[in-house]
């Protein structure tokens, strides 16, 4: 869970709470234990090859065989996790093309409202994997709105800045394919707009300078892409409470590409 999951879950936390944490947290978890597995593993390997096959003495025989069987075990739990992990995703995915799942209870103070479904539907011929990178918003996700797109190139900011902008546009679109996932966090509190001591208060007071510093410019320049009221000091930082609070990596086994993919999962 996120510094942001554990503040709200807090140490009193209703047990049946924990059911409803997000499948972003679930996933988190996965992929954190079949890391240390996978490490475990590999360590493991490298200890069997430094002994004989044709061993002799008592004890190396027994050193072969224990490695040899703790391997075959690594190795099956690792499958079997792998293939958990492919139907969570797999769930992810579909949860998010039907528009039809539940936001974690602890974020929000009152129901969240119904919002239609996406228009972007996810493919059902590629993997598991594959779909759930379809949900994330990513940086490459900027280019699928190409008027944002050519407004952020002229615009020098983080990364993180872009995304929250990009949730915004998001949240105004009922055309986005993230639309439906948006508004469903409209009733999320980051800790940042709750208290104003602490690091949660220079982060408040960061984001706030960030946005004095882009606004009114970017509506005076790009009035389509950014029309004030949707982009209020409010907003932007409510939607940059979900990019900190919201991100997710995904291993690079879990990718074709082999390398790992950092995005934000609204699930």
């Amino acid at each position: 869970m996120t510094d942001v999951d554990l503040h709200f879950i807090g140490e009193d936390v209703d047990r049946d709470l924990l059911d409803h944490v997000g499948l972003r947290n679930e996933l988190r978890a996965r992929f954190l234990l079949m890391y240390l597995l996978e490490k475990k593993l590999s360590v493991l390997e490298s200890s069997v090859a430094t002994v004989p096959t044709n061993a002799t003495t008592p004890n190396a025989r027994v050193a072969l065989a224990y490695r040899t069987e703790v391997g075959d075990i690594l190795r099956s739990t690792i499958a079997h996790l792998q293939s958990a992990e492919l139907d969570v995703m797999a769930r992810a995915s579909r949860l998010f093309e039907s528009g039809g799942h539940e936001l974690p209870r602890y974020i929000c103070a009152d129901k969240p409202q119904q919002a239609v479904a996406p228009s972007k539907r996810a493919r059902t011929d590629t993997a598991p994997s594959e779909q759930f990178l379809g949900v994330l918003i990513t940086s490459e996700s900027l280019a699928s709105d190409q008027a944002f797109h050519e407004a952020s190139e002229q615009i020098d900011v983080n990364e993180d800045v872009l995304l929250t902008l990009f949730l915004l546009r998001a949240h105004m679109l009922s055309s986005s394919p993230w639309h439906a996932a948006i508004r469903r966090l409209e009733g999320f509190k980051h800790p940042m707009l709750l208290f104003e001591q602490g690091v949660y208060g220079e982060m408040l007071e960061e984001m706030a300078e960030i946005h004095e510093s882009l606004f009114p410019l970017l509506t005076e320049h790009f009035g389509d892409v950014f029309p004030p009221e949707h982009f209020t000091v409010d907003r932007f930082l409510w939607a940059s409470g979900i990019v900190e609070a919201f991100r997710v990596v995904v291993p690079p086994r879990c990718t074709s590409g082999g390398s790992e993919v950092e995005g934000i999962c609204l699930i």
